[in-house]
């Protein structure tokens, strides 16, 4: 590529990007003040890593205090700040120039604020010496000055950048400090009050020209200066501590919305696979598209605050799903012996009845975990939200190269199912908690099932959906942080498919991966009806269904007395699954293209075709062509030392959050593994590389 044409190509880029800038400030007012602030929860983290490990000897509880270096790349030979650099092969490669436009959008944000809080000014070190390096406007200024008042000027200037004494600690004006009051109990339970002063201070930038670096020095530290220390704190306390402080920066961190970006990142496949032999049918059939009502409002009531009223309610809730089913039997002395087990009624629809019997170890765990709460839980999974979260069990499980198992931890299967992290980076400790529980209820529960229309469908009998091989959870202030599971498939409805015994052929069809993100409130019928669909297709592209007969699969009952509001329902839905892709057409038989405008709607019968994208697949699947990755073209590499990927976020130039969101794990993993509190998963080792792996030796 010759100058010209390498110039042209970057001004086209560089205006992109500049455009990029321009949507993110009009979309964030207060840009300014919501970089700040990240830039000093990002400190706070990085301090609480480094006071917490048991490795660190120097920064302690008795000395709170630590230098980061934020690094910058540096223009050599005029000695100023690069955003980053772009070569004419990068200007050839969509992905690395993605990455690298990525990284600039992300730094620039930080860059601006160090800039503006240090005005510009640097120290240059070379050979052993140091000099402070002005800003031109500052270097024009001083000209026009006498000497005495340049002199006091500079003075000034040294007090601003380089600070001064005051009662005992060097402050200067760019040093953001937050006064902290609290009280803490000792170890005989007496108050002990306590004050502090968190400090974070940013200073000029630092530009080591011999060993080619260059970065922003911030030191952040906690100065104790009356009352109560807190190396004499239970770790219960100093945890609570750290929780008040983030918490108070968080509340006052402006939201960030990040505009879209107008280049486009190559991506993976946009579809997975689900088994298609016909025991899914009766499992599907469990998760039936009806949502229904769940008192959570009045469950969460004491039972004291409720009314005779309410607490019927609650009980004919509960009774509805638990039941306690006593098995009377004699022994060879005649005595009588009854067995006692819980059940749960998970479905009874016009298509599957299926219950489970409860682990006498489910939730027991949890002290407070009561009936009710199980009960709500067992609702929530076997309907449009669990059926979602199974479906991200199922994606996970293609990620690893259908092997019936994958390593889950509720992070990522948050972000498979489309969930938005919160400002600072973690996910709700509600969502959370809530998956969780339904992959618990998933390993837990033997359900057994069996089909109501006597079409000799396959039944279910005494069968876990999953199995744990091993977890390990991550806790901070008694929240999950993330939780990693082995989680396994059972064969007889997942691998069987792929690699059925007795030298069948596999059973499986395809699905979008963007089914799992629908909203399990407002499309319930579509993350529903697409899986079944996709089965159906898998055995006849051409779908016939009377209205009945699909109402019946949706446990929608025709003889309700909203039975044609359900069924307009239906149509709507039908007609947002074909504009999301999840179906290609669907046509009536009736005298009218809407069942509900005709005569006799519910006789009526419906067509139903896959999409374009799908046929092709079926195709291929058919003629045994599909095509998938090989697990073993990359499994022989040696995973990640600690100290590499300390390395890699060094050399990255990112903020710990920008590092932590480019990799889809939180900041507190970050500063984990940097700690060596946690260990990198192949998982994370895949994602590194993935997105960083042009930085790595090869």
């Amino acid at each position: 590529m010759d100058k010209q044409e390498f110039e042209a190509k970057f001004d086209k880029i560089y205006n992109l990007f500049g455009d990029l800038l321009d949507k993110y400030e009009e979309a964030n007012p207060e840009s300014v003040k919501t970089t700040f602030l990240q830039l000093i929860y990002d400190s706070i983290l990085s301090l609480k890593a480094y006071v917490e490990n048991p490795e660190e000897k120097d920064i302690t509880w008795d000395n709170p205090f630590v230098e980061l270096q934020y690094p910058i790349e540096i223009h050599w030979e005029e000695l100023r700040p690069l955003l980053f650099k772009i070569t004419d092969r990068d200007l050839q490669d969509t992905e690395k120039l993605t990455e690298l436009l990525s990284k600039g959008f992300l730094q620039v944000k930080e860059m601006f604020v160090f800039r503006a809080l240090t005005k510009d000014v640097a120290i240059l070190r070379e050979e052993g010496k140091e000099e402070v390096l002005l800003p031109t406007d500052i270097i024009e200024k001083l000209k026009k000055l006498s000497e005495k008042k340049r002199q006091k000027a500079l003075e000034e200037i040294q007090k601003t950048f380089f600070g001064y004494e005051y009662k005992g600690m060097t402050v200067k004006d760019a040093t953001f400090a937050l006064p902290i009051k609290g009280q803490v109990q000792d170890a005989k339970g007496r108050e002990r009050k306590f004050e502090t002063a968190l400090l974070v201070d940013f200073n000029p930038l630092v530009i080591e020209k011999d060993a080619k670096r260059a970065y922003y020095p911030v030191i952040v530290g906690l100065e104790f200066y009356r009352g109560y220390k807190p190396t004499q704190w239970s770790e219960e306390d100093r945890q609570e501590f750290w929780d008040v402080i983030l918490k108070t920066i968080e509340e006052q961190t402006p939201e960030e919305k990040i505009p879209k970006r107008p280049f486009v990142t190559p991506i993976e496949s946009p579809t997975f696979a689900i088994p298609s032999h016909p025991l899914m049918f009766t499992l599907l059939a469990m998760f039936s598209g009806k949502p229904e009502r769940i008192p959570r409002k009045l469950l969460e009531k004491p039972y004291n605050e409720r009314t005779p009223e309410e607490q019927k309610e609650a009980d004919e809730f509960l009774n509805s799903i638990l039941e306690t089913e006593i098995k009377t039997t004699y022994n060879s002395k005649g005595q009588e012996e009854r067995e006692e087990k819980r059940l749960a009624l998970i479905s009874d629809n016009p298509k599957v009845e299926a219950k489970a019997e409860i682990s006498g170890t489910l939730f027991s765990n949890d002290l407070s975990f009561r009936e009710e709460a199980l009960a709500i839980y067992i609702k929530r999974t076997f309907g449009a939200e669990g059926l979602r979260h199974l479906l991200g069990l199922i994606i996970g499980l293609e990620e690893n190269f259908r092997q019936g198992h994958f390593e889950w931890t509720v992070n990522e299967h948050l972000e498979r199912l489309g969930y938005k992290r919160k400002q600072g980076g973690a996910f709700d400790s509600e969502l959370k908690k809530t998956a969780t529980e339904i992959v618990k209820i998933f390993t837990s529960l033997f359900i057994t099932a069996r089909q109501k229309d006597g079409k000799g469908r396959e039944r279910i009998q005494g069968e876990r959906l999953f199995s744990i091989d091993g977890f390990k959870i991550d806790m901070f202030n008694k929240e999950i942080i993330d939780e990693t599971i082995k989680l396994r498939a059972t064969d007889f409805w997942y691998k069987n498919a792929f690699e059925p015994k007795d030298g069948r052929a596999p059973m499986f069809t395809k699905l979008l991966k963007k089914i799992a993100q629908e909203n399990h409130r407002n499309h319930p019928l579509t993350i529903y009806l697409a899986p079944l669909f996709a089965i159906f297709w898998r055995m006849n592209p051409e779908q016939k269904l009377s209205v009945k007969s699909l109402m019946d699969w949706c446990n929608l009952d025709i003889n309700d007395h909203n039975r044609m509001y359900h069924l307009r329902d239906l149509e709507s839905e039908l007609n947002y699954m074909k504009e999301k892709g999840y179906l290609g057409e669907w046509t009536n038989s009736g005298e009218s293209p809407l069942p509900s405008e005709c005569k006799d709607p519910f006789d009526c019968v419906l067509i139903l075709t896959p999409p374009d994208w799908l046929k092709e697949e079926l195709k291929q699947i058919e003629g045994k062509k599909e095509q998938f990755l090989s697990p073993k073209t990359e499994r022989n590499k040696p995973s990640l030392t600690r100290e590499e990927f300390i390395r890699l976020l060094n050399n990255s130039g990112l903020a710990i959050n920008q590092f932590a969101n480019n990799l889809g794990i939180s900041r507190q993993m970050v500063s984990y593994i940097k700690s060596g509190k946690r260990k990198i998963s192949p998982q994370l080792d895949e994602k590194i590389r993935e997105v960083f792996g042009y930085m790595l030796p090869v």
